[in-house]
């Protein structure tokens, strides 16, 4: 099946902006995780400790973008050329 020349660019920006979401989550989760172990004696234990902690618990919201997104990006159909 043929897409419009219209339909197919509109696609084309649609995976874009999604790409660009999911760079930007990546990066915030890097930032989060840096700002919270840097400066750490035991980096693995500050880590741990806020991810499996309460805090984090009641709201994820924050989270890792693989642990929302791995499960989608593993039932994905492969793109078309790629």
């Amino acid at each position: 099946m043929r897409y419009p020349a219209s339909q197919t660019a509109k696609c084309a920006v649609v995976s874009q902006a999604k790409a660009e979401a999911v760079e930007c989550a990546f990066a915030q989760s890097d930032n989060s995780i840096y700002a919270l172990t840097a400066n750490a004696s035991h980096p693995k234990r500050a880590f741990l400790d806020s991810y499996l902690g309460a805090a984090h618990r009641d709201h994820p919201e924050p989270g890792c973008v693989m642990a929302a997104l791995g499960p989608e990006i593993a039932r994905a159909s492969p793109s078309p050329g790629g």
